[in-house]
């Protein structure tokens, strides 16, 4: 009796056991839930492959690390020193907001100096970019800008803080405060800017010089139909959508019967490229039948048409120098 007791005891001891250490399971099966919060594979802390893990939003940087193959919703372009001017010798890093605008953000290169209080941007685009101060501090910003073309297009657009192509400004605007963004009208407006003083330039380049700095009516006519154009462009629906040549041409004169642009043209006679004299407006009205020309303007204007559709206001993070 006490044999079969004893028997009947280790039977039960036994299948107690088995139930214990069969209810852990493997992750497959019978584990259930259990086996999705703990009782799976250890992965020494990294995220398992089934999940989808989000990096922080400024992961530091590693020399030693490649490209991530997937870029998280926020990304950081870091602009290499060596791109920076001796002055403002420090990269920053531009966040962007969607992996979307990565394209663009290398087009700016954007530096600071050693104490942090000064920002150095220069426009590496074909594309006309304009900045916004989002903080309290009223702060000066100084343009650098290398030529005329520059400063004659800003002169007409005062009160736009702007950094068309090629150029350079400087501002002590603080860097948590400054944004920037490509303005496709504006882009627009350059393009039209730099097709009516490529016509003016067969006056000769002292002609040209004074046109740009505003002394002739040369000068007026530029200024003018840069103006129109981005007034066209900005009551323009879908802009981005449309045909950048077929606008160019409407917003210099060539197809509409009444235009300021083609107005002020009119009163320049410049050279044809038979060196034949003729009326601005004329040679602008012929801008329709010259492929060359407007296929060239069109390929200056792909950063900004497809830029404007992905692009938000651009923003960085500082390094610490």
């Amino acid at each position: 009796m006490k044999v079969i007791t004893r028997g009947i005891v280790l039977i039960m001891l036994l299948a107690l056991c088995l139930t214990a250490c069969g209810g852990k399971g493997t992750g497959s099966g019978g584990g259930g839930t259990g086996a999705g919060t703990g009782g799976g594979t250890d992965t020494g802390g990294f995220p398992p492959p089934s999940t989808t893990w989000t990096p922080p939003s400024s992961p530091p940087s590693s020399p030693l690390s490649g490209p991530s193959s997937e870029r998280p919703e926020r990304a950081t372009y870091q602009v290499p020193d060596k791109d920076c001017p001796g002055n403002y010798g420090h990269g920053l890093d531009i966040m962007t907001e969607t992996p979307a605008e990565l394209e663009y953000v290398d087009k700016i290169v954007a530096c600071v100096n050693d104490t942090g209080t000064a920002t150095y941007l220069r426009n590496e685009s074909d594309a006309v970019w304009v900045l916004h101060n989002n903080g309290r501090t009223t702060a000066g910003v100084t343009h650098w800008s290398p030529t005329l073309n520059i400063t004659s297009f800003r002169n007409v657009f005062t009160t736009r803080a702007l950094l068309p192509p090629k150029d350079v400004i400087t501002t002590s605007i603080p860097t948590a405060d400054l944004e920037w963004t490509i303005d496709l009208p504006l882009s627009l407006s350059w393009e039209a800017h730099q097709l009516v003083a490529a016509k003016v330039a067969s006056l000769g380049q002292a002609a040209l010089i004074d046109a740009l700095k505003g002394r002739t009516r040369a000068g007026a006519a530029i200024a003018q139909c840069a103006f129109t154009m981005n007034e066209l462009a900005e009551k323009t629906s879908d802009l981005a959508d449309k045909d950048m040549s077929d606008l160019l041409v409407d917003g210099l004169g060539a197809g509409v019967a009444v235009n300021k642009c083609r107005e002020r043209a009119a009163e320049v006679r410049i050279y044809d490229s038979s060196n034949r004299p003729i009326a601005l407006s004329e040679e602008l009205a012929e801008l329709k039948g010259q492929t060359k020309v407007l296929e060239a303007a069109e390929s200056h204007l792909s950063t900004a048409k497809l830029g404007a559709r992905v692009l938000n206001w651009i923003h960085f993070l500082p390094r610490v120098p």
